[in-house]
């Protein structure tokens, strides 16, 4: 986040971490870094607890979500190809 220039997670930075999520704020400068950031960070995740807590590495996900906003409805939405799109509040589709 703060030393590889050429990390899809520089730039960004850990705003919040509660129980097993991490709230970060990612640069929103194109989709593509968005879904990269995300995924990379999802993937750090997972690969720390395999290594912290061997024994439930089957059993262990960190699913991915791109959200504007902090709530806890957000879910992870893929376009058809498998790429992240930033999940939007059922309210706010309706307005």
């Amino acid at each position: 986040m703060y030393v590889d220039r050429r990390s899809p997670l520089y730039g960004s930075r850990l705003v919040l971490m509660v129980h097993d999520e991490l709230i970060s704020e990612l640069l929103a400068d194109d989709a593509q870094r968005l879904h990269d950031a995300a995924e990379r960070k999802a993937y750090l995740m997972r690969e720390a607890m395999k290594e912290t807590t061997p024994d439930l590495a089957p059993a262990i996900e960190a699913e991915p979500a791109l959200s504007r906003i902090m709530s806890k409805d957000v879910a992870t939405v893929r376009d058809s190809s498998g790429r992240l799109l930033v999940w939007e509040s059922p309210t706010k589709r309706a307005a």
